[in-house]
């Protein structure tokens, strides 16, 4: 059971990544601000109930990163979440 239930974090967790790197990286081709970027994915957040620090902490953490990977890897979102171990 334990396995079953990592595995469902795994694919909510890669869910969350995959589509938090979509909206900055639609935010980047817009010649959207960094601030302007962390208000649209701290507001993403907000819309997950019980994980919102978790996102909101996320995103401090790892937006340069994501934006390196972006813009000089051209990485997809989905390399992107799995080289962060966030996809299975």
């Amino acid at each position: 059971m334990i396995s079953v239930q990592a595995q469902e974090k795994n694919v909510i967790t890669c869910t969350i990544c995959t589509d938090l790197v979509t909206i900055l990286d639609e935010n980047l081709t817009n010649n959207a601000t960094i601030g302007q970027i962390e208000s649209v994915l701290d507001a993403a957040c907000d819309i997950l109930v019980g994980m919102e620090q978790d996102c909101k902490d996320f995103v401090a953490a790892n937006l340069e990163v994501v934006i390196d990977l972006l813009v000089n890897e051209y990485a997809s979102p989905d390399v992107i979440c799995g080289s962060l171990m966030l996809c299975p």
